[in-house]
């Protein structure tokens, strides 16, 4: 199982094709669908996504950028 995943992944990142980074990241409405948000006692993650509820995926290549489904996510509040 893993090697087959891992066989796809790197398939789809050769074609330009990668998971959009979450976790952390502050959301950005091009890349980012909240779904919804959830206090947290870190004041780091206030306003940042603090769970990945669904991938993501982009392709870049050639200059060319275009989202491909845009992650699903919780944000810190």
């Amino acid at each position: 199982m893993k090697l087959t995943y891992d066989n796809a992944v790197k398939t789809l990142q050769g074609l330009g094709i990668s998971q959009i980074p979450t976790i952390g990241e502050e959301p950005n409405i091009e890349l980012h669908e909240p779904l919804s948000v959830e206090p947290t006692d870190d004041e780091a993650l206030k306003g940042k996504i603090i769970r990945e509820f669904q991938p993501g995926y982009i392709y870049e290549k050639n200059g060319t950028t275009k989202v491909i489904s845009a992650a699903k996510v919780i944000v810190g509040q």
